[in-house]
């Protein structure tokens, strides 16, 4: 059942309603730290206003989410192509002399990124 069924709404007042939530008014409650926070970045100019700023923070939330999303999708990928060479038999034992390997191969990257490489 849609928000505004069963609260007397017919099609036309729905489609107001909606029209209107696009652009709700929340009101929210700020510690005084945070208050004097973004009132500071208001009063600089960095903002034209709270809401402009608050919108902001809301959007980077949303794009953080978004990355840690992927990255979990990324993750699991990962992890099933790693469970796929296990049931194959491709896996070797990881012991100091791999760990050690692995750490040359860094060793020598970072080299190379301060070499200009």
């Amino acid at each position: 059942m849609g928000e505004t069924e069963g609260r007397g709404f017919d099609k036309s007042h729905r489609e107001v309603y909606n029209a209107l939530r696009k652009d709700a008014i929340v009101n929210i409650s700020l510690t005084p730290e945070l208050d004097r926070w973004v009132h500071n970045k208001v009063s600089r100019g960095q903002y034209s206003t709270a809401s402009e700023l608050i919108r902001e923070g809301l959007r980077l939330m949303q794009q953080r989410e978004e990355i840690r999303q992927a990255m979990r999708a990324d993750l699991r990928r990962e992890l099933q192509v790693g469970l796929q060479q296990l049931d194959a038999g491709e896996s070797r034992i990881f012991d100091g002399n791999v760990l050690r390997v692995i750490k040359e191969k860094g060793r020598e990257r970072k080299r190379g990124w301060k070499n200009g490489g």
